[in-house]
């Protein structure tokens, strides 16, 4: 199962077969929340998440996520 939570960055893809084959059928969005209970016959949770550049907010399944991983590689520093 995927570990997200509010606030992670993730990719949404808009079908396993667009996943699996790393289209560009995808859109980057911020978890807003995690559903904690799954809907009828669907164990994976669904994901509030809401896209980035428009910020529209649609329910998805955890299925169609890949969580987005921003290394730090300097501290910031401040003037």
């Amino acid at each position: 199962m995927l570990s997200v939570q509010a606030g992670d960055v993730v990719i949404v893809w808009a079908s396993q077969e667009a996943k699996a084959t790393e289209s560009k059928d995808w859109w980057m969005g911020e978890v807003l929340r995690v559903e904690d209970t799954p809907v009828e016959g669907d164990p994976s949770p669904l994901l509030q998440v809401a896209d980035v550049e428009t910020g529209m907010v649609c329910l998805v399944e955890c299925t169609q996520v890949q969580r987005v991983r921003i290394p730090i590689h300097a501290p910031l520093t401040t003037s």
